[in-house]
């Protein structure tokens, strides 16, 4: 989960999400990957310093980065690209906030607008990442959700993809659960496709979310108080159905991660 605030996102709907998805992952007994950005994590830890005990105390929780300010990294947007030493800089500081305030060692990182430039590749060895999960790909032939080694890193950091594949109309449909949250998807899109899972014994299957997309949608409009409710509902909804399916563990990426390579992922 990526726990960061966006330029058109605010740090209250932050806030209000990531109360409403602590709430469902207490209930489900759930654990979680948290993807800080920094600064959010920082203003969140000063002013709600219950919630973030909550998190920081639950062992089922790890954490990782989600960048410092939510940069435009690769420059797509701004027009300007970061380049290698900024980028290790603003790393470096981010993934030593996101340690000091959540007091975990920091798990693996995830690139904002899930852009992952060859400077953030060379930051990631640098600093000792285990792990990023930025990458979207589609299980197939070519991948059976497996992890592998991330180009770029000098194979000391592996690749956690997120999936991709077709939905039973053939929509193009991943991992992340805007559209669950807006309203364009029922939670049975979902359950569907993590089932298929079931064809790649071993791999990772990761579900995403921005807590904020409880409360406002991809444009920074708040939702009506009646699509909020219906958002949680249906995040709770989605869960049900996961732990209803067989051959289905649930584990934080790095402890999967751990695991692939305690059985011999080379």
């Amino acid at each position: 989960m990526s726990a960061g605030a966006g330029q058109r996102v605010t740090l209250e709907a932050c806030r209000r999400g990531l109360g409403v998805v602590l709430d469902v992952l207490e209930e489900f007994r759930m654990p979680c990957t948290f993807f800080w950005e920094a600064r959010s994590l920082r203003v969140l830890a000063s002013t709600g310093r219950e919630m973030m005990e909550r998190i920081a105390g639950n062992p089922a929780f790890e954490h990782g980065c989600h960048g410092l300010r939510h940069e435009d990294f690769s420059g797509q947007d701004t027009g300007v690209p970061i380049g290698r030493h900024l980028t290790l800089e603003m790393l470096h500081e981010a993934s030593n906030v996101v340690e000091s305030e959540t007091g975990s060692e920091i798990a693996g990182f995830r690139a904002p607008y899930c852009r992952l430039t060859r400077e953030l590749r060379s930051a990631l060895a640098r600093l000792g990442y285990r792990y990023d999960a930025t990458l979207i790909r589609t299980a197939g032939e070519t991948w059976s959700l497996q992890p592998y080694r991330l180009a770029g890193t000098e194979q000391s950091v592996w690749e956690l993809a997120l999936p991709r594949g077709r939905d039973g109309q053939g929509r193009a449909i991943t991992g992340y659960l805007w559209q669950l949250f807006e309203g364009r998807r029922p939670p049975e899109d979902y359950i569907e496709f993590v089932s298929l899972a079931g064809q790649y014994p071993g791999g990772l299957f990761q579900l995403a979310l921005h807590p904020w997309h409880l409360f406002m949608d991809e444009n920074g409009q708040s939702l009506t108080e009646q699509r909020a409710a219906r958002a949680a509902h249906d995040l709770r909804a989605v869960l049900a159905g996961i732990t209803s399916l067989e051959r289905i563990r649930f584990l934080p990426a790095g402890a999967y991660l751990k695991k692939a390579l305690d059985r011999g992922l080379r």
